[in-house]
C-alpha cells in the first residue's frame, strides 16, 4: 500500500502554488487554495466567503458593506475563465430536508 502523498494538516496554498492563478489584492488571507472548474482547463483561486469577510471587515467595511462588495464587486464580476470562485464553508442540506410534507 503506498502512502498518500497528501500533507497530515493543510495549511493552506503556498505562494508557488498560486503563482498561476487571478488573485484578488488584499485578500490573500481568504484564499484557500486552487480548483478546476468542470469543461475547463485553467485552474483558479478559491476563496472562502466569511476569511472575504472577515479580511473586508479588518480594512474598516461594515458587514453589511462587506456582503454587498463582495456580492457586486467579487460575485458580479466575470474576468474569464480564471475568474476567482468563491466557496461557501457549512453544512449542504439534502434534497430530503429540504422538503416539508
Amino acid at each position: 500500500m503506498s502512502k498518500s502523498k497528501l500533507p497530515s494538516r493543510y495549511e493552506g496554498p503556498s505562494d508557488e502554488d498560486i503563482t498561476h492563478v487571478i488573485l484578488w489584492d488584499g485578500c490573500d488571507e481568504a484564499c484557500i487554495g486552487k480548483a478546476r472548474r468542470c469543461g475547463m482547463s485553467e485552474e483558479v483561486a478559491v476563496y472562502d466567503y466569511y476569511k472575504l469577510l472577515a479580511v473586508f471587515e479588518e480594512q474598516g467595511m461594515t458587514f453589511e458593506d462587506a456582503v454587498e462588495w463582495i456580492e457586486f464587486n467579487l460575485l458580479g464580476a466575470w474576468i474569464g475563465e480564471q475568474t476567482p470562485i468563491i466557496f461557501y464553508p457549512g453544512e449542504l442540506v439534502s434534497r430530503d430536508q429540504g422538503d416539508s410534507e
